[in-house]
């Protein structure tokens, strides 16, 4: 009720009433993603924070002006060059030792992601992290960005993309997924692309309303190539 008085409740966000709560409702939510066991996996976790906040408030448990921590996620993208990821999930080409991979081959590349720590591989960044798409936790809705492309700042083989994600708070400081003890989501390319820095990525994450969850595509533009 004021600034000295607050409580911690030891409850699901289902299982809270009215009752629970002082005057009701709550001011201020905070995220606490080591006890859903979801910090490995940074856009589920986006993801469940903005349900449970959009939850709470229809069922008025929330003030329509409560402050969240983080009040924003952005998903980052960063093209890399990777070597040893790409032997690692590379395609066995139908037949392997004489056992059939094609069920394996058609999960690879770009259509379905891997969820890696990534920091174990030798990796090198191509780009700099940039946004593609961002999660406003209170609002009803996930817009979708469409397509951003991003310029190569140095030449390599771009093997695919490491995306991240970026938590921000009401002053604009970040907390990035992108570090040494996270495991991160991992885009192949079907096929490497040799780069330079007149070349261009181009990603897209759109949110599918229908399976609640992110569709992430990627490719590479050789600009002026002769």
């Amino acid at each position: 009720t004021d600034q000295t008085n607050f409580q911690i409740l030891q409850a699901y966000p289902e299982q809270l009433s009215s009752n629970d709560i002082f005057d009701g409702c709550a001011k201020i939510v905070v995220a606490e993603p080591f006890y859903e066991k979801l910090d490995e996996y940074p856009m589920i976790e986006c993801l469940n924070f903005f349900y449970q906040i959009k939850g709470l408030k229809q069922r008025g448990l929330i003030a329509d002006n409560a402050i969240t921590v983080p009040s924003k996620s952005r998903i980052m993208v960063t093209a890399i060059e990777c070597f040893d990821l790409r032997q690692a999930h590379r395609h066995l080409n139908e037949e392997c030792s004489n056992f059939s991979h094609a069920a394996i081959d058609k999960c690879r590349g770009s259509k379905v992601g891997l969820n890696l720590p990534v920091w174990q591989y030798n990796y090198r960044s191509l780009t700099d992290p940039f946004e593609v798409s961002e999660i406003v936790f209170g609002k009803t809705s996930i817009e979708n960005k469409g397509n951003v492309s991003k310029k190569f700042n140095t030449t390599g083989i771009c093997h695919g993309f490491i995306v991240s994600v970026e938590h921000v708070n009401t002053l604009e400081e970040t907390l990035s997924s992108l570090c040494d003890y996270k495991k991160q989501h991992v885009q192949l390319l079907t096929s490497p692309v040799k780069v330079g820095i007149t070349d261009v990525c181009r990603c897209l994450i759109e949110f599918d309303s229908n399976s609640k969850d992110f569709v992430f595509s990627g490719d590479v533009e050789l600009v002026n190539r002769h």
